[in-house]
């Protein structure tokens, strides 16, 4: 796993507005349900639209009208060049990334002596923890990119932070939760925190989602 990219989400405003102060009933446009679900939750009058195509192709359609603004991966945005067009960098209280934003994996054969000597250099381990943290969580709730299921994780020292939320697809449920424990046990506490998610009413949001 390279070094991890900034992992929140950026606000793209047509007038270059904060979101909390983006007109009434606005449109918004995104293709995560994991973004709509929050946009809702924090703004319900706002009306949020699907957009689909790469980064300067939506940027492209706001500028013609379609929304008033939009919301986007930052690390999409800034590997791009193009951290000029955020308005605002979304904090995870108000939006929780996705599970592994931000996050570049590099994938090698097992028996491929070769690539093998370059993991120790190229892998950073901190992000890796991260990652599989969050991945673990994911897979343990059986999410994908149809569940807004969001994360975000940190080595502290020894430590693993690991915080999650799992929303319904109109924002007004969520269940959120959070576990701290040994870095070398990520796995183990992602799928903790899942069943813990699960446990203080995930399992209602997920069985929603599926019907």
């Amino acid at each position: 796993m390279l070094e991890r990219e900034e992992v929140r989400d950026a606000w793209i405003s047509g007038e270059g507005v904060a979101l909390s102060k983006f007109k009434r009933s606005g449109l918004v446009a995104t293709g995560s349900p994991r973004r709509k679900a929050q946009l809702l939750r924090f703004r319900p009058d706002l009306q949020v639209v699907d957009i689909r195509g790469n980064v300067p192709t939506r940027i492209q359609k706001m500028r013609k009208g379609a929304c008033g603004g939009l919301i986007l991966a930052a690390c999409g945005l800034i590997r791009l060049g193009m951290e000029n067009e955020i308005t605002e960098l979304l904090d995870k209280k108000m939006m929780m990334p996705a599970v592994s934003q931000g996050a570049i994996a590099v994938e090698i054969r097992k028996e491929d002596g070769d690539t093998t000597a370059f993991k120790k250099i190229l892998n950073h381990e901190e992000s890796f923890l991260s990652v599989e943290a969050e991945r673990a969580l994911l897979a343990a709730l059986r999410g994908g990119c149809q569940v807004p299921v969001g994360a975000w994780s940190a080595v502290e020292g020894v430590n693993l932070h690991l915080e999650a939320a799992l929303f319904s697809p109109d924002g007004t449920q969520s269940v959120s939760g959070k576990i701290l424990g040994p870095k070398k046990d990520a796995l183990r506490l992602g799928e903790q925190l899942a069943e813990k998610l699960k446990s203080q009413g995930g399992m209602a949001i997920l069985g929603g989602i599926r019907k």
